[in-house]
């Protein structure tokens, strides 16, 4: 079973800024659970990428979503890997 998959560009965030909040909502987990299913649902971050954060919404062991939200303003750090890129190409 497939699932969806976003990725968005977030408005006037860093790297840091969508990190500290992707791991803010983690820590909030378990969105749901219930008696009636062994199903909890929760959102996981799954990969800290490249000026950005990957999360999943999971319901037990199947992915429902995969979310990659990407910062728009660079770090430091980030603005010299660009440079580098540029100038390799």
């Amino acid at each position: 079973m497939s699932h969806a998959h976003v990725a968005l560009d977030v408005p006037g965030t860093t790297t840091e800024d969508l990190q500290a909040w992707a791991k803010s909502i983690a820590e909030a987990n378990p969105i749901s659970s219930t008696l009636m299913t062994d199903e909890s649902v929760q959102m996981l971050v799954v990969d800290e990428l490249f000026m950005g954060v990957e999360l999943a919404l999971v319901a037990g062991e199947r992915r429902l979503l995969t979310l990659a939200l990407f910062a728009t303003i660079a770090n430091e750090e980030e603005r010299a890997v660009m440079e580098d890129k540029r100038g390799v190409a």
